[in-house]
C-alpha cells in the first residue's frame, strides 16, 4: 500500500433513479455516448485516471488539482451544449466537486480521507455545477480564470472537522445559488486521519508557493495613478444571420481606442471576453478584475441600420454614470464611435487635450465599408482555423484599397501571414510545398511595411516575433517598446518585452514585465506562465518556477517549450522526471532543437538550461 496526496474528482447524475424510470433504455443509451464521447476524451486530456465508477458516477484521480478542476470545469460545458435540444426534463446533467487530500493507493484503488470528503462534497453541488473543497479553492484561486462563490462550512458524514465549501461559477452554470443541501451518501470507506497535520503543512507550502503571482503592488504600480477601466463584450440582440460579428468587432476596436490613451489603464480585452457568457454583475466585475469604471452594451445590425445601446458604470458603487443610444445607419457608425471615446474620456477623471483624443484614432479608417470588412476579417481571424484565416485575407484586402491607409487591416493581415507561415497553413494560401511557405513569411513582411505607415501596436508585435524568429532579439526588444509608446495597455508588448528581456539576459527586468502582463489581462494565455517560469528557471529561482510551470502543463499539456522548463527546473531540483522524459522522448524533442527556438544571446543562460536538459537525459540532436 502507498500513502500519498491526490486531486480527485467526484461525479453522479442529478435524478438518475426518476431518469431510468421514465426511459430506462433511453437514459442508459446516452449515458453511455456521455460516457465515451465526452469523459473519456477529456479524462485522457488532463491525464485523469477513473478509479472506480457507480452506476449513475465515477471517482477519477488526477495529477494536479488544477487538471482535475479545469476536466470538470471542461466536462460540465460540453455536456450541457450536448443536451441542448433535449426536453427540459429529460437532459442529463452531472453534480462534481473536486479536492486534494491524503489517500491510500492499493493494487489501483483509492481509500482514505481524501476519498471520503469527495463523495460526500459532490452532493453539495447544484445540478451541472461543481464544489470544490477549501484546500482545493486556495490552490485554484489565484490561477484559475473563474469565480468562486462561498457556499459555507457543511458537516460531513463520518468526517471529524466540518469542510468550507466552494462552488465554481463559470460561463452560465454552476450557479450557487440553486445549490442544496444533500440527503446525504453512505459512507464508501472509512476515514484516516493519521496524517492530516502532516497534509496541512504540505498544502500550506504548496500554497505559498503557487501563489507567487502578481501582488496588488504589482497592480498599482502597472496602474501608476491612471484611471482603469473595462469594455465588456457587446451583446448582439438580434441581428440578422451573418451579421452577428459586427458587435465583437466594435467592442474590439473600441477597446483599441481607448487602449491607445496613456492616462487610462484599460483591461485587456481577452479579460473582458472571459465574462462573454455569464451575468455578473458590474460590482463583481471591478472587484474580480480590479477595475473602477465598466463600459457594456449590446448591438442590432440589420442590413444597413444598426442600434447600439451603451452604459458606463462605476463598478465601485453599481452606479450608472451615463447610458447612450445610437440609432442610425452603419455609414454614421465610425462617428458614433468617436462620439463613444470622447464621452467615455469626458466622463472620467482625467484631462485629456484635443491631440491626445486623436490619439485614439491611430491606425483606424474613417471609410465605414473598410471599417466593415475589417470588422469581418477580425471575427474570422478569431475563429482560429487555417480556413478561416484563408477566408479573412479577401476582407482585408478589400479594406485596404477602400482606405490604403488603413494601418490596423494592414497590420492583421500581417498577423494572418506570418501566424499561417508559424502553423504550417500554406496549403490553405495556395502555396503547395513546404519550400513555398515562405512566401508566407514574405508576405507578412511586405504588408507590414505599409502598415507601419500608419503604425498599431499590434504592426509592431508581428514584427517583434518576426525578429525573434530570425534571432535578433535586440530588434525585437525595440519593437516591443515601439508598441507599448502606440498602446501602452497592451498586455501582449508586455509579454513581448518580458521575453526579449529574457533573451538578452536582463533577467529582472523580465520577470518584473511578465508581472505585469498578467495583471494587465486577468485571463492570461498560458505562455504567459511558461515565461514566467522560464524566467525564474534562468534566475535560478527553482522552487519557485516548479509551481508555476506545474500549472502551465496542467493548463496546456501540449506546450513544449512548458515541458522543457518543467523538466530543466525538476531535474534542477533532483525530483523525478520520467513522466516528463516519456514525453520528450515521444515528440521527439532533442536540446538543439531548443536551441532553435530559445536563442540566448548570452552563452552562460543557453548553458545553464542546456546543461539541466542533459541532466534529465534529453539527447544532444538526431
Amino acid at each position: 500500500m502507498e500513502r500519498r496526496i491526490t486531486a480527485i474528482m467526484a461525479a453522479d447524475i442529478v435524478g438518475f433513479s426518476r431518469l431510468i424510470e421514465r426511459d430506462e433504455v433511453g437514459v442508459l443509451h446516452r449515458q453511455k455516448t456521455i460516457t465515451k464521447s465526452i469523459i473519456k476524451p477529456a479524462l485522457d486530456l488532463h491525464h485523469g485516471r477513473i478509479i472506480k465508477t457507480t452506476g449513475d458516477g465515477f471517482l477519477a484521480e488526477f495529477p494536479s488539482v488544477f487538471a482535475a478542476a479545469n476536466c470538470a470545469i471542461e466536462l460540465q460545458r460540453t455536456i450541457l451544449n450536448s443536451q441542448a435540444e433535449i426536453a427540459e426534463g429529460d437532459q442529463i446533467s452531472y453534480r462534481m466537486a473536486v479536492h486534494i487530500g491524503d489517500v491510500v493507493a492499493d493494487e489501483g484503488d483509492l481509500f482514505g480521507d481524501g476519498m471520503n470528503v469527495v463523495s460526500r462534497l459532490e452532493a453539495f453541488a447544484a445540478p451541472g455545477g461543481i464544489v470544490v473543497s477549501d484546500v482545493a479553492c486556495k490552490l485554484l484561486q489565484k490561477q484559475l480564470p473563474v469565480r468562486f462563490v462561498s457556499g459555507g462550512k457543511k458537516q460531513l458524514k463520518n468526517i471529524l472537522e466540518p469542510v468550507e465549501i466552494y462552488h465554481i461559477s463559470v460561463d452560465g452554470f454552476g450557479d450557487a445559488n440553486v445549490a442544496v443541501e444533500p440527503l446525504g451518501k453512505p459512507s464508501r470507506r472509512l476515514r484516516l486521519g493519521v496524517y492530516a497535520l502532516g497534509l496541512g503543512l504540505l498544502l500550506v507550502g504548496t500554497w505559498f508557493a503557487v501563489t507567487s503571482f502578481p501582488s496588488r503592488q504589482t497592480e498599482n504600480d502597472l496602474y501608476n495613478g491612471r484611471t482603469s477601466i473595462v469594455v465588456m463584450p457587446f451583446s448582439d440582440t438580434g441581428s440578422l444571420q451573418g451579421q452577428d460579428y459586427f458587435a465583437d468587432g466594435l467592442t474590439h476596436d473600441i477597446t483599441t481606442d481607448l487602449s491607445q490613451l496613456p492616462e487610462l489603464f484599460v483591461m485587456s480585452r481577452a479579460s473582458a471576453y472571459s465574462y462573454k457568457s455569464t451575468s455578473a454583475e458590474p460590482m463583481q466585475i471591478s472587484q474580480d478584475l480590479g477595475v473602477r469604471y465598466i463600459l457594456s452594451g449590446n448591438v442590432r445590425k440589420v442590413e444597413d441600420t444598426i442600434r447600439i445601446n451603451l452604459t458606463l458604470v462605476d463598478g465601485t458603487t453599481g452606479g450608472e454614470i451615463w447610458a447612450e443610444r445610437f440609432d442610425g445607419e452603419t455609414e454614421n457608425v465610425l462617428a458614433f464611435q468617436d462620439r463613444v471615446v470622447n464621452r467615455v474620456v469626458s466622463s472620467l477623471p482625467v484631462e485629456l487635450d484635443v491631440q491626445q483624443v486623436a490619439r485614439s484614432e491611430i491606425g483606424g479608417t474613417q471609410n465605414p465599408l473598410a471599417f466593415d470588412a475589417y470588422l469581418q476579417a477580425l471575427h474570422l481571424y478569431d475563429t482560429g482555423t487555417a480556413q478561416s484565416f484563408a477566408e479573412a485575407v479577401p476582407y482585408l484586402e478589400v479594406a485596404t484599397k477602400l482606405d490604403p491607409d488603413y494601418g490596423r487591416a494592414y497590420a492583421l493581415l500581417a498577423l494572418i501571414y506570418f501566424e499561417a507561415w508559424q502553423n504550417y497553413w500554406h496549403a490553405e494560401f495556395g502555396y503547395q510545398t513546404e519550400l513555398e511557405r515562405r512566401f508566407l513569411k514574405r508576405s507578412s513582411e511586405e504588408t507590414l511595411k505599409l502598415a507601419k505607415q500608419n503604425p498599431t501596436a499590434l504592426a509592431y508585435l508581428v514584427t517583434a516575433q518576426i525578429m525573434r524568429v530570425d534571432g535578433k532579439t535586440n530588434e525585437m526588444f525595440q519593437q516591443a517598446v515601439n508598441a507599448l509608446e502606440v498602446e501602452p495597455n497592451s498586455a501582449d508588448a508586455l509579454y513581448t518585452r518580458a521575453l526579449a528581456r529574457l533573451l538578452n539576459g536582463e533577467t529582472n527586468a523580465a520577470l518584473t514585465d511578465i508581472e505585469k502582463a498578467i495583471a494587465a489581462n486577468r485571463i492570461y494565455p498560458t505562455y504567459y506562465l511558461t515565461l514566467k517560469g522560464g524566467i525564474l528557471f534562468s534566475l535560478e529561482r527553482y522552487e519557485e518556477a516548479a509551481p508555476v510551470l506545474e500549472v502551465a502543463r496542467s493548463r496546456e499539456p501540449s506546450s513544449r517549450d512548458a515541458l522543457m522548463f518543467n523538466v530543466a527546473t525538476l531535474s534542477m531540483l533532483g525530483r523525478s522526471v520520467e513522466a516528463e522524459m516519456r514525453e520528450i522522448w515521444r515528440l521527439g524533442e532533442r536540446i538543439h532543437i531548443y536551441k532553435t527556438r530559445w536563442r540566448f544571446k548570452n552563452d552562460s543562460d543557453w548553458d545553464r538550461l542546456a546543461d539541466a536538459l542533459r541532466s534529465a537525459g534529453v539527447s544532444e540532436d538526431y
